[in-house]
């Protein structure tokens, strides 16, 4: 095993370096690009503080672009990558028109060109020395098609989009010649649907006269996955769920092999450079997990033989030692009549054929075609001169340089559609606008058939110098998502270091990933490198993908458009709860923000109990405001964890504390659903206060309500003997509750133009001020819950119909508390309603709902006050 081992290491894994040993280096014969080093912002230019009231995103479309403005403090962005780039054009001969185009606008301040920008990045990823073919895009390591992978700022370089899980440390190295049973545990990998994964024609591996078929991967992990959420991935407009199934452990593998492998199918082949399975900033030891192509063939109706790792390492080695066409068989090849030449390259059709050195290094052959170009014949003739036939591979020119992202063709489009529209429209049309019609129609098909932009592209290699590999599409499909599901698997568990910082282990562990997640990462989620992704899918993917319906995939998560919200809003509430499949954390942040609200109420309500409401709703205000939430998420290190969008739009640091607070609110929101408000309590209370010991316990130590500081007993005594508390009894008798604290109650029904008297110590209006934040709660509380298909928006618009004074004071009518307000009347307390008769002037009835809105909000925090709440929620809704 050993011996075969050393040998596929040199004969497979070493010939890209064996091809490129006499080459000249490529930075000599392609100077790198010389780009400015993005640098973080001066520790005085810190954003803005936002409240929650005013969270206004800033508009990135109208942001200042000329040269002044790179004065500001986020000027530095890709957008103002000119700058330097125009400095080291002058050697690239290719570039030259750039350079000065660049030169001509960096000299005159006019603001910089996207376009022009990118087409510098294009051009100088073109002339790479070792490309394969012009329109076949290759993979770099840290770059896009159009630049650089990452124009974060080194402060925002962290998390796990840049490889950085947190509580991963560098892993002891494995037994290379063993398959460490003692130390791995392995897990069987498997997806639903199977569409696009399985195609009609697998990857085989004959053996011994059997035939076996590709199955997916094998994971084998340092550690145990106690509760790993399956990982979806949004393909093709296809739901994948990709879950990992414990399985017996295979005894035929070494740790070895398995890691050739993986090296030889990621890097050799599909070319994924940034693909690192290594813990941040470890160099040796393992890595994170390893790696196993299953091949099995059926025994029975339910079992399966797995193939043993020394035959895949043995026909994989020897499939790379054959040429695509041996320079024997070209004489007898244009022979061939059509029927055997097609016979003969049946097999070949579909699988990878491999060219170690060039860039990239794998395609898949779509046909081979005995029909040649002089100018694509091998430069080393053979000893006939004869032509090698033709690679035929059908690719795609990535999608952000197509033609339907050239600026040009777009305007021109939008005016064809226009006047088309127009045309359509109009009831004569005239000679003239046939003539711009057919003008618009012409010019868009030149650019069309210009072939510098186009979409889809067939092109013709010559196949000398190819080997084969017997790898079909369907190893590419799983490999490129074994990235995905990885990374999946490594932020699950980096999650338990933030458990730990939490001092709270989470029962449900996909909520606390959930909140994490911001909503735009769906569409990024690949693992690697989104532009390594696609390439190598176009390059060595299937050549035909089945998709699913878009229409109806986005049906259930498109929140935006008016027969969309007609839509949802026309559901009904679940009669039990139901977990949404709406993807992201913006639900959880809508119920983070009234969690957060009402423990910040509870606890400045009682902390101060002789402020006024004004005082402790700037308070408050201060406590829950964007800027502070993201400082609590510094503190407690959830910038390390988050999920979002690789792109522009995560480099500025007001976007980025808007996604800080929103994860903070989540955060707290799942820990209230997996725990309850109690634990949000304690968690948001060492955070906030944890690094002053004196202060934090001065915030966990909530004092009692003077009323009940009186009389800790209660008070129902008084019932008795003060008339005015004796005639609440009938109110008591109404709702079918008796309160321990009666003044409490009397308090909560005392309007503020009472004025001060000994029995309540005060009106109702600082009790308004926390029954509000209740009621908000508890009302977010179950519609989160109950109405699983509705989006943060939707859930909004029924919460502000629920908790407006008009719903309040229609309640408060119905339950009879406007009957007992208590009014200062000759200088004594009575009880009086409030008249029914409608008021003579507008703004007395608006006073009048005002008022009743404020009896209920107070109403609600003699509930809260006496620990009766569930049974009235459960009655309200």
């Amino acid at each position: 095993m050993i011996a075969l081992e050393n040998e596929f290491e040199k004969e497979v894994l070493g010939r890209r370096n064996r091809a490129l040993s006499g080459c000249v280096p490529v930075d000599e014969l392609r100077p790198p690009l010389k780009r400015p080093e993005i640098v973080d912002n001066d520790p005085e230019d810190r954003s803005p503080i936002i409240s929650k009231n005013g969270r206004k995103r800033p508009n990135q479309k109208k942001r200042d672009s000329t040269v002044s403005s790179l004065t500001e403090p986020d000027a530095i962005t890709p957008d103002n990558l000119m700058d330097a780039i125009s400095s080291n054009l002058t050697s690239s001969p290719c570039l030259d028109k750039h350079s000065r185009n660049a030169d001509s606008l960096t000299s005159s301040g006019d603001p910089f060109d996207r376009t022009i920008q990118q087409q510098i990045e294009v051009s100088h990823k073109v002339s790479h020395p070792h490309r394969l073919h012009p329109s076949i895009w290759h993979n770099e390591a840290g770059e896009h098609n159009s630049g650089p992978a990452c124009s974060c700022k080194p402060k925002y370089r962290i998390g796990p989009l840049h490889n950085q899980f947190e509580g991963e440390t560098e892993v002891p190295r494995c037994r290379l010649e063993s398959n460490n049973r003692d130390r791995l545990y392995h897990y069987r990998v498997m997806v639903t649907p199977t569409t696009n994964f399985f195609n009609c024609k697998p990857t085989i591996i004959p053996y011994n006269g059997n035939d076996y078929f590709f199955d997916g991967y094998s994971v084998f992990l340092h550690s145990s996955l106690e509760q790993l959420p399956p990982c979806q991935l949004l393909r093709f407009n296809l739901l994948y769920e990709f879950v990992a199934v414990a399985d017996d452990f295979p005894e035929n593998l070494t740790v070895r092999a398995m890691d050739m492998l993986t090296k030889y199918i990621f890097q050799e082949l599909l070319e994924l450079l940034d693909l690192n399975w290594l813990p941040h900033g470890a160099e040796s030891g393992c890595p994170v997990v390893h790696l196993f192509p299953r091949f099995v063939r059926k025994v029975g109706d339910a079992s399966a033989e797995l193939l043993s790792v020394n035959h895949i390492l043995e026909y994989w080695m020897g499939q790379s030692r054959l040429p695509l066409i041996r320079p024997t068989d070209l004489s007898a090849i244009q022979r061939m009549a059509n029927s055997e030449w097609s016979a003969r390259i049946d097999d070949l059709r579909g699988t990878l054929a491999w060219k170690p050195g060039v860039k990239p290094p794998a395609i898949r052959i779509d046909q081979l075609d005995r029909s040649f170009d002089s100018s694509s014949s091998s430069s080393t003739n053979t000893p006939r001169s004869l032509p090698y036939p033709l690679l035929v591979h059908m690719t795609f020119t990535p999608m952000k340089l197509s033609l339907s992202r050239d600026p040009k063709y777009k305007s021109v489009l939008k005016n064809f559609m226009k006047l088309e529209y127009l045309m359509n429209n109009k009831p004569r049309i005239t000679a003239h606008d046939r003539a711009q019609r057919a003008q618009l129609a012409n010019k868009l098909d030149s650019m069309d058939q210009s072939g510098v932009h186009r979409r889809e592209i067939t092109v013709g290699i010559s196949s000398e110098g190819f080997y084969r590999t017997g790898i079909r599409p369907d190893v590419t499909q799983f490999a490129l998502n074994m990235a995905s599901f990885v990374t999946h698997i490594r932020c699950i568990m980096s999650l338990k270091s933030l458990e730990a910082r939490l001092g709270y282990e989470f029962k449900d562990k996909s909520l606390l990933h959930q909140a994490l997640t911001h909503p735009s990462y769906r569409r990024t989620d690949f693992g690697t490198n989104q532009d390594h992704f696609q390439n190598t899918q176009t390059s060595c993917g299937p050549r035909t993908i089945v998709y699913g319906d878009k229409l109806q995939l986005y049906k259930q998560w498109r929140k935006k458009g008016l027969s969309s919200m007609i839509k949802v809003m026309s559901f009904m509430p679940k009669q039990h709860e139901e977990r949404s499949k709406i993807y992201g954390n913006e639900r959880l942040e809508f119920l983070g923000d009234a969690v957060i609200e009402v423990i910040a109420s509870i606890h400045l309500f009682f902390m101060f109990p002789d402020l006024p409401e004004g005082n402790l709703d700037a308070y408050r205000q201060a406590l829950v405001q964007n800027q502070h939430l993201a400082d609590l998420a510094l503190r407690l290190g959830l910038h390390k964890y988050l999920l979002y969008t690789h792109s522009v739009d995560f480099c500025y640091d007001s976007t980025y504390v808007y996604t800080r607070s929103d994860a903070f609110e989540a955060v707290m929101a799942a820990i209230a659903l997996d725990g309850g408000l109690e634990v949000v309590d304690r968690i948001f209370g060492a955070v906030l206060f944890g690094d002053c010991e004196r202060i934090h316990r001065v915030w966990v130590r909530i004092p009692p309500h003077p009323l009940q500081a009186q009389f800790p007993d209660g008070d129902r005594e008084w019932a008795s003997n003060v008339p005015m508390l004796k005639k609440l009894s009938a109110l008591e008798d109404r709702l079918g509750i008796k309160f321990k604290h009666v003044r409490v109650l009397a308090r909560a029904l005392t309007v503020r133009k009472t004025g001060f008297n000994l029995y309540t110590l005060g009106d109702n209006q600082r009790l308004e001020f926390l029954g509000d934040s209740l009621l908000k709660y508890v009302t977010t509380d179950y519609l989160f819950r109950h109405f699983p298909r509705h989006h943060e928006g939707h859930l909004s618009l029924l919460k502000n119909s629920l908790v407006n004074k008009y719903t309040q004071a229609s309640v408060c009518s119905d339950l009879g508390l406007d009957q007992f307000i208590i009014r200062r009347e000759d200088n004594s307390l009575a009880i009086s309603g409030i008249s029914d008769e409608v008021p003579s002037s507008p703004t007395r009835k608006q006073q009048n709902v005002k008022n009743k809105a404020d009896l209920l909000e107070g109403w609600l925090f003699c509930f809260h006050n006496s620990r009766r709440c569930h049974p009235f929620w459960q009655l309200w809704f």
